[in-house]
């Protein structure tokens, strides 16, 4: 994805992707740092594809990630001022297909079964 010049249009052009848009829906749902295995394994997609997504979450100041041993994890970033309304717009839509419902229900049934990885 190439962005615009406008900063400020980043977070904006991340979150019409579907798959960045769900990634977000959770994260915030969440709120705590999530593994990238998780994330993939909520999204029934690869984790690659999820590492992807979430790099250009990270650009465009949506979110925050880290390392830990061999597990990178992935967080909203709450310290952007910028993001908090954004944050509150994601939130508010609504979920009328029920995919933000089905993909944070994976996540807790793992919850504790997964493992975190990179594959």
């Amino acid at each position: 994805m190439q962005m615009t010049r406008l900063k400020q249009t980043w977070p904006f052009q991340a979150l019409a992707d579907n798959i960045r848009f769900r990634i977000m829906r959770l994260l915030l749902a969440i709120q705590t740092p999530i593994c990238v295995g998780e994330i993939a394994n909520a999204l029934s997609l690869p984790s690659n594809h999820i590492t992807k997504h979430t790099q250009i979450l990270e650009i465009s100041g949506l979110v925050v990630i880290y390392r830990k041993g061999r597990s990178c994890f992935v967080s909203a970033d709450s310290s952007n001022e910028n993001t908090k309304a954004i944050f509150m717009a994601v939130m508010g839509m609504s979920d009328e297909s029920g995919i933000h419902k089905e993909d944070l229900s994976r996540l807790l049934e793992e919850e504790g079964e997964v493992v975190c990885r990179n594959d």
